[in-house]
């Protein structure tokens, strides 16, 4: 079983998507979708004047994010465990959908796969421009 947990860093995201839970509704379960991963439950929390958080359970562990809108920052976790999903196409639609200027990306291994791996991997996936 391998248990990865992908810690996304969106920064210089478009701010129009990052003031409502609406928003966070969307991303959260098109990431779902794309990655093939089962969702049980959501919640999500609006603040005022602005922002929002929001999280999935899923059947494999759990998806969340929070934004930042003044910062233009989405932080986002991509957390599951199986063969039989796919959360790099997770984090990927994050990606599309909050159309960051620069995005860091650290891949953890967890539970039993983190013993194999000596430091966490840290790339950057996607960077616009």
């Amino acid at each position: 079983m391998t248990n990865l947990h992908y810690l996304v860093d969106m920064y210089g995201c478009a701010r129009e998507k990052l003031a409502y839970v609406e928003d966070a509704r969307k991303a959260l379960n098109l990431a779902v979708e794309r990655g093939r991963i089962t969702k049980i439950g959501e919640s999500y929390k609006q603040f005022e004047p602005y922002g929002a958080s929001g999280v999935i359970l899923v059947a494999e562990s759990h998806l969340s994010l929070h934004t930042w809108v003044d910062e233009g920052i989405v932080l986002a976790d991509v957390f599951t465990c199986g063969s039989d999903v796919f959360p790099e196409n997770a984090v990927r639609a994050l990606i599309d959908y909050f159309e960051p200027e620069r995005t860091v990306v650290r891949k953890v291994y967890r539970g039993r796969d983190g013993e194999k791996v000596e430091e966490e991997i840290q790339e950057v996936l996607y960077e616009k421009g």
